[in-house]
C-alpha cells in the first residue's frame, strides 16, 4: 500500500501555501454548497482542514479553513455514515450498495482507488457508524431483524410488538485480503435483555434493580426499530465502547476487555460484568430510575470520550439533536451540544448509588444557538473538541457545519449537503528555525522536535528530512558537519506525519 504524502510550503515569513490545489478540483455545485465564511474573530478559529463527505453523494472533500477545496476523493458509492481519513493518508468510508447489494465499508487510497471493501456476513447489515482500532481492527456496528414471536419469546410485549423489529450488535472486524474481514469480537443487545413484563418469559426480574441490562419493553410507541444505534466510539486507555441509541435516548458503555464469550455474558472482563452495561446516561426512564424531568437527550447522536491532550480531556460529549423518532424535548424543536463529566473511579468503572440514577445530573457545558429554534438538525450530526478549547459541530441533515469558542460565537461555518459527521485534520506544525551557527570540520546537532508543535500526531510518528550534502537526521536530530571553505548554507527542511508535510527554509552560517 503506498502512503501518499503531500507537502504544504511554508517559508518563514509566509503564510501557507496549498502548492498541489490546483484550482481545477472543484466539486459539483449539486454534490457540496460553499457559502461565505463567518469569522467572529479569524485568530480563534483552528487551522487546518475538515473532512465533508455530503450523504447520499458519491465524493468526498477535504477542505481549508478558508473553505477551499484541497481535495476530492471520487468514487462510484455514495457516502452512508461516517467518513474518516486515517493516518497512513487512506480514506475508510461508509459506502452504499451497487445493483442492489447491501451498503458497506470500503478504504480508499488518496487517488480514490478501493483498497478493501467490505459487507458484514449474511444476517447483518452495516449501519452507520465504525471505529478503528489500535490493533487494525474495525468495530462496525449492524443491524439484525427478529421476528416478533421470537422477541415475545424473550419477554417482549406482544401489544408494542410489530412483525420484525430491529437489534444492533456491535462486531469487531479483523481485515483479510481485499474484501474480506473475519468476526473477532461480538456484543448484543439481546444477550444483556431484562422485562418485568411476564413472569413466564426469558429475562424476567425489576427493571430498575438491573440498570446494567436492556429493558425489552422500552419504547415509548410502537415502531420498527426497537434500537436506532447511530456512533460506536472506542477508549483505548479505558478499553472500552461507548454506543449511542437513538429510540432510547442514551449512550451506553461497555467493557471491550472480554472475550466474546465473556461479553455475551454477566461476568468477566476487566471489570466482572462481562458484556452488561457499565454506564448509561441520557434517560434513565429506560431503567426505571426517573421520569421525564431527567430525560436528558432527545435522538442524540455521536457520543464519545473527548481525546488526550484536549480541553475537557475524558468526558463525554455529545451531539443532541432535539426529537427522535418518538418525541421532542420539552421545550420545542432544537439541537444542542452537551458535554458531562462520567462518575468514573480509580479502576475505570462508574459509581452509582443505590436506586439511582447514573450521574452529572447536569452537563458541565452545553451550546445552545441565539435563538436555541434557529439550530435544529432532526437527523444525523456529530461533534468534536478542538485543541484550542473550541468544538466543531456538524448540523447533520441541516448541512451547516460550524466551529464555536468558549463564549458560543461562530468563529468558522460552512454549508454541504445534509451529512452524517465532519472531522479536523491537521498539518504539523513546523515554527519558525532562527538561523543556525556551525564551526568548520566540527559535527553540530540540532534538536527539530522543539521547533515542532504538532496538533493531533505524537512526535515520535513525526518524519523529518533534509537537501543538504552536508546534513543528515537521526531520529528528531539534525546533523550538520561543514569543510572548510563553505560560509552559508540554505536547508529545506521537511516535517511529515504520514498524511501531510511541511517545508522551512533554514539558513546555517558557518564560522
Amino acid at each position: 500500500m503506498t502512503i501518499i504524502v503531500i507537502l504544504f510550503i511554508l517559508l518563514p515569513t509566509v503564510a501557507i501555501d496549498i502548492s498541489w490545489a490546483s484550482g481545477t478540483d472543484i466539486p459539483e455545485p449539486q454534490s457540496l454548497d460553499a457559502t461565505p465564511l463567518i469569522f467572529v474573530d479569524p485568530e480563534d478559529a483552528v487551522n487546518g482542514f475538515t473532512l465533508i463527505a455530503p450523504f447520499n453523494q458519491m465524493n468526498v472533500y477535504l477542505v481549508d479553513d478558508k473553505g477551499v477545496v484541497v481535495h476530492t476523493w471520487r468514487s462510484d458509492r455514495k457516502t452512508k455514515g461516517t467518513t474518516i481519513l486515517l493516518e497512513n493518508g487512506t480514506l475508510l468510508r461508509g459506502r452504499s450498495g451497487l445493483s442492489g447489494q447491501p451498503d458497506g465499508v470500503h478504504l480508499l487510497d488518496w487517488n480514490g482507488s478501493v483498497l478493501w471493501d467490505y459487507q458484514p456476513p449474511s444476517g447483518f447489515s452495516w449501519h452507520h457508524d465504525f471505529e478503528p482500532l489500535p490493533n487494525g481492527n474495525i468495530l462496525i456496528n449492524t443491524m439484525v431483524r427478529y421476528h416478533k414471536l421470537e422477541l415475545i419469546e424473550w419477554g417482549r410485549d406482544p401489544e408494542i410488538t410489530q412483525e420484525f423489529l430491529v437489534v444492533e450488535p456491535i462486531l469487531e472486524i479483523k481485515p483479510n485480503g481485499t474484501a474480506g474481514g473475519d468476526i473477532v469480537w461480538k456484543w448484543d443487545p439481546l444477550d444483556h435483555l431484562i422485562q418485568d413484563y411476564d413472569h413466564v418469559k426469558l429475562n424476567f426480574g425489576v427493571v430498575k434493580d438491573h440498570p446494567e441490562l436492556i429493558d425489552i419493553n422500552y419504547q415509548p410507541v410502537d415502531i420498527p426499530e426497537w434500537q436506532h444505534t447511530n456512533s460506536v466510539s472506542y477508549n483505548a486507555e479505558l478499553d472500552q465502547i461507548m454506543v449511542t441509541d437513538r429510540n432510547f435516548d442514551e449512550f451506553w458503555v461497555i467493557d471491550h476487555n472480554t472475550t466474546t464469550e465473556e461479553a455475551a455474558g454477566h461476568t468477566g472482563g476487566a471489570h466482572g460484568k462481562g458484556g452488561d452495561i457499565l454506564y448509561r446516561w441520557g434517560n434513565p426512564e429506560a431503567y426505571d430510575r426517573g421520569n421525564a424531568s431527567n430525560h436528558m437527550f432527545y435522538g442524540p447522536h455521536d457520543a464519545h470520550w473527548i481525546g488526550p491532550g484536549l480541553p475537557g480531556e475524558g468526558n463525554i460529549i455529545v451531539f443532541n439533536n432535539g426529537m427522535n423518532s418518538n418525541m421532542t424535548r420539552p421545550e420545542g424543536r432544537f439541537s444542542t451540544v452537551e458535554e458531562l463529566v462520567p462518575p468514573i473511579n480509580a479502576t475505570g468503572g462508574y459509581d452509582l448509588a443505590p436506586g439511582s440514577a447514573y450521574g452529572p445530573s447536569d452537563p458541565i457545558w452545553s451550546y445552545n444557538a441565539n435563538p436555541p429554534e434557529s439550530f435544529f438538525a432532526w437527523a444525523m450530526g456529530g461533534v468534536e473538541r478542538l485543541p484550542n478549547g473550541n468544538t466543531l459541530v456538524c448540523g447533520g441533515s441541516t448541512g451547516y457545519n460550524f466551529e464555536v469558542n468558549s463564549k458560543d460565537e461562530i468563529v468558522w461555518d460552512y454549508r454541504s449537503n445534509s451529512i452524517f459527521r465532519v472531522s479536523r485534520y491537521y498539518p504539523p506544525a513546523l515554527n519558525k528555525i532562527p538561523d543556525l551557527i556551525a564551526t568548520e570540520d566540527e559535527m553540530v546537532s540540532v534538536n527539530i522536535a522543539s521547533f515542532i508543535s504538532d496538533l493531533d500526531t505524537d512526535h515520535e510518528d513525526l518524519v523529518i528530512s533534509e537537501n543538504s550534502s552536508y546534513a543528515d537526521v537521526h531520529g528528531h536530530e539534525l546533523l550538520l558537519q561543514y569543510p572548510d571553505g563553505i560560509t552559508t548554507d540554505i536547508i529545506q527542511l521537511t516535517v511529515s506525519d504520514g498524511i501531510f508535510g511541511m517545508e522551512r527554509q533554514v539558513r546555517i552560517n558557518i564560522t
